[in-house]
């Protein structure tokens, strides 16, 4: 189940060395030069680390699996799965009486939809992690840069459409002072057709024992929310003890 688009690690350490504008006066959106080779920069660096993840798949605001995970980036920028450490499903309710007029109701997903819907949000996040470096200097040379956000102050905000589906949304927000990611989020689509909406967040910090030199930037927490039919399922996904490994 190899599945949080390290587009994540990687389009961050893109944005990384962009030059802020010193000047008061609202900012010219800039075009990003060749933010593709920090892409290709990050992934490199972060190859060198695995990870643990515990990832938890809500259905209807209801918990039904949860997995714990050793995982690395492999060469493109995809998460891969080294051993699966814990992996719990949530026993379904106990079924109404035949008689009992909640069973006209809609009742809960089975087994098959549950992995259904895992293996869905889970190839999502992929899909975003695996863009190439190509495709993030296309979207970047017609990217807005925003360095005075009031909803989100001491931060610079870059936002586009196109980053993988046509009409998606992608929005990177950057510390101000320190020029690093902190945020990556995007609007887009399930699949291909405008029907199911998702969203999808990443939030990201340095590696600590990387703060004092040329930080790494990885992901700490990634949250999905996406609409399938009548289901809204929820996948949330922690980084913990990051370590070298190569």
């Amino acid at each position: 189940m190899k599945a949080v688009r390290f587009l994540i690690a990687a389009v961050l350490a893109s944005f990384i060395p962009l030059p802020l504008p010193a000047s008061e006066e609202p900012p010219r959106p800039t075009p990003l030069s060749d933010p593709g080779s920090g892409v290709q920069k990050g992934r490199e660096k972060l190859s060198s680390y695995r990870w643990r993840v515990r990832t938890e798949m809500r259905v209807d605001d209801d918990l039904r699996i949860t997995k714990l995970e050793d995982v690395h980036i492999a060469p493109d920028g995809g998460l891969a799965w080294d051993k699966t450490v814990k992996y719990e499903r949530q026993p379904p309710p106990t079924p109404f009486p035949y008689a009992d007029p909640r069973r006209s109701l809609p009742q809960p997903p089975s087994e098959k939809d549950e992995d259904i819907y895992f293996e869905q949000g889970y190839s999502l996040i992929q899909l975003y992690a695996r863009v190439s470096p190509s495709h993030i200097n296309a979207w970047a040379s017609g990217a807005k840069i925003t360095t005075t956000d009031p909803d989100r102050s001491g931060h610079t905000k870059i936002s586009g459409r196109g980053l993988v589906r046509r009409l998606d949304e992608a929005v990177v927000y950057l510390d101000s002072a320190s020029r690093q990611a902190v945020e990556i989020e995007v609007k887009t689509t399930v699949t291909e057709l405008v029907k199911d909406i998702a969203f999808l967040r990443v939030q990201l910090e340095p590696l600590a024992e990387r703060r004092a030199e040329s930080p790494i930037v990885a992901p700490r927490k990634i949250f999905l929310n996406m609409n399938r039919g009548t289901r809204r399922i929820v996948i949330e996904m922690t980084f913990v003890d990051f370590r070298k490994w190569t």
